[in-house]
C-alpha cells in the first residue's frame, strides 16, 4: 500500500517571513476548523470538523490524520508519480524539453511555461503542478487516511488561497 501526503506550498515568500507565515496559517487553520491542536507540543495537529465531509464512508476503520504548516527543504515534489507541469488552460503537459527548467528554479527565478498546444503563458507554479514539483516555503503537509485528500487539499487550497495573499500551489505526494 502506498502512502499519499497532500502538500500545499506557498509560493514568493522571502526567507525571512517564512516562519511568522507558517504559524499564522497553523493559527488560522486552528480558527477556521480545518485542524485541532496536538496534544503534543511539537506534533502535528488532528484534521478539525472542517474536513469531516471529506471522510470517505467505505473506510473500515477509524481515519487518521495530521496537518501542518512548516518550513521545509524548499523543494515539495510528487516523488514517485512525478511527472511536469500541466497547462492550466488546456492540461497538456509541458514539453520534456522545458521541464528542465524546474531545477533551475532551485536557486534562481520560477520558470515561465508555454503550452505547446493551446499558448498559454504561465508561471511553472501557476500550473497544475499536482503531480510536479515547486519550490517554496512555507508548506502545509497533509496526511489524511480514511479521507478523499484530494478534494480535500483542493477546497483547502481555495481557502488558504483567499485568506492570505501570496499564491500557493497543491502537489500531491505518493510514495
Amino acid at each position: 500500500m502506498s502512502e499519499h501526503t497532500e502538500l500545499i506550498v506557498a509560493l514568493d515568500i522571502a526567507e525571512r517571513d517564512q516562519r511568522r507565515m507558517a504559524a499564522d496559517v497553523n493559527d488560522w487553520l486552528r480558527a477556521s476548523g480545518w485542524s485541532v491542536r496536538s496534544a503534543s507540543a511539537n506534533g502535528p495537529d488532528a484534521l478539525g470538523v472542517h474536513a469531516d465531509s471529506f471522510r470517505e464512508s467505505t473506510w473500515s476503520s477509524a481515519p487518521s490524520s495530521a496537518i501542518l504548516c512548516s518550513v521545509e527543504d524548499s523543494m515539495w515534489d510528487a516523488v514517485s508519480d512525478m511527472e511536469g507541469p500541466r497547462c492550466w488552460q488546456c492540461d497538456s503537459e509541458i514539453a520534456d524539453e522545458d521541464i528542465s527548467h524546474l531545477g533551475d528554479w532551485m536557486s534562481g527565478p520560477e520558470p515561465v511555461f508555454t503550452c505547446g498546444r493551446c499558448g498559454a503563458v504561465a508561471l511553472a507554479g501557476d500550473m497544475n503542478v499536482a503531480s510536479s514539483v515547486v519550490f517554496g516555503n512555507p508548506g502545509i503537509t497533509i496526511e489524511c487516511f480514511g479521507y478523499d485528500g484530494i478534494a480535500l487539499a483542493r477546497r483547502l487550497l481555495t481557502e488558504v488561497g483567499g485568506s492570505f495573499a501570496n499564491r500557493w500551489a497543491y502537489v500531491h505526494r505518493q510514495r
